[in-house]
C-alpha cells in the first residue's frame, strides 16, 4: 500500500493532446505525511491510481495518473468543461504554477495474474489509468499480451 501524502504539484509542462483535453505535467513538491511529517522520498504509486487536487477550500477534483512511477514527474489527461472549476483553473495555469494536491488514492489495479492477456477498454480521457498500466507492462519481463479498444467520435478526440 502507497502512503497517502499532501503536498504541491507544480506545472511543469501543457500541451493540447485532443479536441478539449490537454495533457499537464507537474512536479510533485513539498511532499508530507497525513500526520504532517515531512516526505523526502518522491511520490510512488500504483498505476491506476489517482490524485486528488485543491483548487479551493471546498473544490477538490480526482484525476487519473496517466504517467508511470519510475518518471520524474506526474502526467494527468483532463477534459477542458465549460465552468468546471478543476479543469478551468488548469487550462488557466502557467508553468510554474502550484496545486495542492492528495494522494495517491484508488485500488484499479492491473491483474497480477501472468498468464492473462490484458483488455483495456475506454474513451476520452478515460485512457489515463490504462495508459500508465500499459506502460509499466511493457517494462515487465516478459510483458504480457495486450489489447487496448479505445473510441472517439473522431480521431480528433483522441488523447
Amino acid at each position: 500500500m502507497n502512503p497517502i501524502l499532501s503536498g504541491d504539484l507544480v506545472l511543469t509542462h501543457k500541451e493540447t493532446a485532443a479536441t478539449d483535453t490537454i495533457k499537464f505535467r507537474f512536479k510533485a513538491t513539498a511532499l508530507k505525511t497525513l500526520t504532517g511529517d515531512k516526505f523526502e522520498k518522491k511520490l510512488f504509486y500504483t498505476p491506476g491510481q489517482f490524485v486528488s487536487i485543491g483548487f479551493t477550500q471546498t473544490a477538490w477534483r480526482a484525476y487519473s495518473i496517466a504517467s508511470i512511477p519510475s518518471e520524474d514527474e506526474l502526467e494527468l489527461v483532463v477534459r477542458i468543461v465549460s465552468a468546471g472549476v478543476g479543469s478551468e483553473a488548469l487550462n488557466a495555469a502557467n508553468i510554474g504554477d502550484s496545486f495542492p494536491f492528495k494522494g495517491p488514492f484508488g485500488h484499479f489495479e492491473i491483474s497480477d495474474n501472468k498468464n492473462a492477456h490484458l483488455v483495456f477498454c475506454a474513451t476520452g480521457t478515460g485512457i489515463a489509468p490504462f495508459r500508465s498500466m500499459i506502460k509499466a507492462e511493457q517494462q515487465s519481463e516478459p510483458p504480457r499480451e495486450m489489447t487496448l479498444l479505445y473510441g472517439g467520435k473522431n480521431t480528433e478526440d483522441l488523447a
